[in-house]
């Protein structure tokens, strides 16, 4: 997550409404709601993306803090975490704000303000079960870009042959093994020796994942093999797919610390059978989305449970590719899902 310093687009106005407008920024397909007459076309502003977290003195600068209640306006128990909201039927994701009014006088287009602002980004508490201690990663901490963090990769994705799969709603999961130990991770922890009652470990036995990365081993020549998927049913996150078990949906696997590309992860789908978060499209990205925006192509019905709306998309190469030093790949959150998940 970067907090950017960004151009003003274009401006419209909200039906009906006498305060507000919607605002675009460049090279993003977001739109925000901002007060009206607050910014021009053209304007420097501040881009504060979903899930920053923003320190109270920049709460204060903005007008967003309650000092009645001790608080932020944004969301979050604190009051202080950039949200998904929907205004007069508007949905609005992210925060603008003036640069002159946090003191940015000298920051200019394109700049990373994130360390200036001292804002942080939201993570998800990790979920003891059982009393297992969580200890650091043995792997690399992992994460995806949203699009709007990145100006400029859906041209360098644009590119390249793509394959498109369902991002779901659910629990991080990731399982590793060196030829030695298996360590099963959250997030930025892993997990001590789990009992076999644990969620982690129920949920890999549903599709035998202990056995499988054993044989990915073998068949990389004893090379790590890192198994990263999304943990759903009974108990997760409101069952949200309405399932009868608890399972794991994988959607990367890493070999010797390199992530596999879009064909070779499909590959080892088929070869050992692995349950994988579904697959939505390939090819080039002008033919997957149709006409549509990104935003607009990451609305739909999950393929898990069709009276449910998918969580959004995850977009990567059929065969791995990097952009500026980092792999290209990233996430499209589906608006209209974040907001009704209010």
């Amino acid at each position: 997550m970067s907090v950017m310093m960004c151009e003003i687009e274009s401006l419209r106005p909200i039906l009906d409404a006498d305060r507000i407008e919607v605002a675009r920024i460049r090279d993003c397909d977001y739109e925000f709601v901002v007060q009206k007459n607050a910014f021009h076309e053209g304007d420097l502003v501040v881009y504060f993306p979903l899930d920053s977290l923003l320190p109270r003195i920049i709460l204060e600068e903005i007008g967003m803090w309650d000092f009645a209640k001790g608080k932020g306006k944004l969301g979050g128990k604190e009051g202080n975490r950039v949200r998904t909201v929907r205004l007069r039927d508007q949905i609005s994701q992210g925060l603008l704000a003036d640069p002159v009014a946090l003191h940015l006088i000298e920051s200019k287009l394109g700049d990373d303000v994130t360390a200036i602002l001292e804002v942080d980004h939201y993570e998800q508490e990790p979920i003891r079960v059982g009393g297992s201690e969580l200890r650091p990663l043995p792997i690399p901490f992992y994460d995806i870009w949203n699009t709007e963090e990145k100006p400029g990769i859906l041209a360098a994705l644009s590119e390249h042959e793509l394959l498109v799969t369902e991002k779901m709603d659910g629990m991080n999961f990731a399982l590793h093994y060196n030829g030695e130990e298996m360590f099963y991770c959250q997030r930025r922890y892993h997990i001590a020796d789990p009992p076999p009652h644990h969620v982690f470990r129920r949920a890999a036995a549903f599709d035998s994942l202990e056995e499988k990365i054993i044989l990915i081993f073998h068949r990389a020549d004893g090379k790590p093999i890192t198994i990263r998927g999304e943990i759903v049913g009974p108990g997760i996150r409101r069952n949200y797919y309405d399932l009868e078990s608890q399972r794991v949906f994988v959607f990367d696997i890493d070999i010797d610390g390199k992530p596999l590309g879009g064909r070779e992860f499909m590959d080892m789908k088929i070869i050992y059978d692995i349950e994988t978060v579904p697959v939505l499209a390939h090819g080039l990205l002008s033919n997957i989305v149709g006409g549509k925006t990104l935003r607009e192509f990451s609305n739909g019905q999950s393929v898990i449970q069709p009276t449910k709306l998918r969580e959004g998309i995850v977009i990567r190469p059929l065969e791995e590719q990097m952009l500026n030093g980092e792999r290209l790949i990233v996430k499209q959150r589906d608006p209209i899902y974040l907001s009704e998940e209010l």
